[in-house]
């Protein structure tokens, strides 16, 4: 999936407010203004609105997608699109562009039918959604009521807003099910490399005093190896910052469901200072704290770490499956690490209900009961295998087991040629209704997600280690506000601070640059923050309530 695209600036909220304030105080969402069906369509709980629709000319919308290098070919001619449109009648122009051109929009009154954001909900167009966009809830009870049947009721209530109606809808929207269904795999793990292991049986990595003692027996029995990497840190935490401290199993929250200060969690520190003995004896080389993404792979592809905390595994396959390929006795394996009396375990982290993109049907749109049609389509089986899929018997088969295939043709269009599969097919290209546990996931051969043999021991250690997080999704301050300033002056901070904590010689340095850290977090306006931090957690927990 791309990199999340920058949230929409504040200024095409303005520009929001001026253009759809007029239409929000002349409807206020009543729906009156809303074309009846008029004979199209009896709507039916049971049977999804596309199946029913009468419309013999087709609908033209058009699809504005937040993210300038987004597909934008035309519809229709790629297998995928090609379904789509047959099946819903509905043509769709794809507008691929950046917050500027969505600002030019806005301010022209000439607003696509159809919005994507790659904000998760969170950006300021989002949060004025009731101003420019429909209810979803409410096109679903007067066009589509089957959109209830395949949708879920936790996204719909978390992004519900204060009036009371859902207007986003958001892909990849993991509820606490799914993060707990073992489907979703967890990216995070502690890996040493198993000849190690085979040689040295009684390593231990799971308290202070024998993972000091296990680097040192690494250390003594294989001289040419680097004791303890971390994968790629450079210009950031990576592995040693929250991936550290959910492997600690430090909560996001207190008792009271108050914020709670994870980076100065007396066992999360008591672990740093551990990595700051293992530094100072050698068993870290300074390498890790400046090495590059290539440089990392290329020394897990050698092997050269003996063992490593890594964030983001899936990131390092290539690597990781190129050791295992060379010298399988050598492949890493997932082992305990990084334990703590105080907590229960692992506390590890993936997406939450907020999810990756939020789409939107907009109070402009030419055909509401088409576009709810889309949305119900694409969230349901039908829409989730063809985007996946793309066509049975044309692009895909099914095997003996049930399991969905590319047909021998694609496939190997797809391994020689990707620009034309993805020309040809657009299969696995429009992400904005998916999900990691979503209705095609049943069809899929385990062997094609695309994992590599060498990290399905990471992922198959991760299960049952996923929690939920919902209390502090999205509760960093607003973009622009002198509270979300000072918080990446004191993220940037809090980076520099404990890689030279590591680094530090003895342990009353260690301290020393821990109290300057939080010195520096009270002249920023730290308390400031926690006080956002727990506004917007408490307003998360009503949420959570409905």
């Amino acid at each position: 999936m791309k990199k999340l695209i920058s949230m929409t600036i504040l200024c095409v909220t303005s520009l929001v407010l001026a253009a759809c304030g007029n239409q929000a105080q002349k409807d206020s969402n009543d729906l009156e203004s809303l074309p009846d069906l008029n004979g199209r369509y009896e709507i039916d709980e049971k049977t999804p609105a596309w199946k029913l629709d009468t419309k013999e000319e087709p609908t033209k919308l058009t699809w504005f997608i937040e993210n300038a290098g987004f597909n934008d070919s035309p519809w229709g001619e790629d297998i995928v699109t090609r379904k789509i449109k047959e099946d819903l009648n509905l043509d769709i122009e794809i507008i691929a562009g950046d917050e500027q051109a969505l600002n030019t929009f806005f301010a022209s009154d000439n607003i696509p039918d159809i919005i994507s954001l790659y904000d998760g909900g969170k950006s300021k167009l989002s949060k004025s959604a009731q101003k420019w966009s429909l209810p979803l809830n409410k096109l679903a009870e007067k066009y589509d009521p089957y959109f209830f049947e395949v949708t879920s009721e936790d996204t719909l209530k978390w992004y519900k807003m204060d009036d009371g109606n859902t207007y986003g809808y958001a892909s990849f929207s993991n509820t606490e099910e799914d993060l707990l269904s073992g489907v979703i795999p967890s990216h995070n793990a502690f890996v040493v490399r198993g000849d190690v292991l085979k040689e040295i049986p009684d390593l231990d990595f799971t308290t202070p005093s024998e993972f000091e003692r296990s680097l040192e027996k690494i250390n003594q029995k294989f001289p040419e190896l680097i004791p303890l990497g971390f994968g790629e840190m450079k210009n950031h935490l990576g592995s040693i910052g929250g991936a550290l401290q959910d492997m600690i199993g430090v909560p996001w929250v207190d008792e009271e469901n108050n914020y709670y200060d994870r980076n100065m969690d007396e066992e999360y520190l008591k672990w740093i200072d551990v990595l700051r003995e293992a530094h100072k004896n050698g068993f870290i080389s300074d390498d890790s704290f400046a090495d590059d993404y290539d440089t990392v792979l290329e020394k897990i592809k050698i092997g050269k770490y003996a063992a490593m905390f890594v964030q983001g595994t899936h990131a390092y396959q290539p690597s990781f499956q190129g050791l295992m390929d060379k010298a399988p006795e050598s492949a890493y394996k997932p082992v305990d690490a990084f334990q703590s009396d105080k907590y229960d375990g692992p506390a590890l982290s993936q997406g939450g209900l907020s999810g990756y993109t939020t789409t939107y049907i907009t109070k402009e749109n030419k055909d509401p009961a088409k576009s709810i049609q889309f949305f119900t389509y694409m969230i349901s089986e039908e829409g989730a295998v063809t985007v996946n899929f793309g066509v049975k018997d044309e692009s895909f088969y099914e095997d003996e087991v049930g399991y969905y295939h590319l047909n021998d043709k694609y496939q190997k269009m797809k391994n020689d040629d990707l620009d034309a599969f993805k020309e040809k097919t657009r299969i696995g290209e429009i992400p904005f209704f998916g999900h990691d546990n979503g209705n095609a996931v049943k069809y899929q051969d385990p062997e094609d997600i695309g994992w590599v043999k060498a990290i399905l021991p990471f992922q198959e250690w991760g299960k049952g280690k996923l929690v939920p997080k919902f209390e502090i999704d999205g509760i960093d301050p607003d973009h622009g506000t002198v509270e979300a300033r000072n918080l990446t002056a004191i993220n940037d901070e809090f980076t520099t601070t404990i890689i030279s904590a590591i680094r530090s010689e003895d342990k009353e340095t260690f301290d020393q640059k821990i109290a300057d850290f939080k010195k520096f977090r009270r002249e920023h306006g730290w308390e400031d923050i926690v006080k956002v931090f727990n506004q917007k957690i408490q307003g998360n927990m009503e949420r959570l309530k409905d």
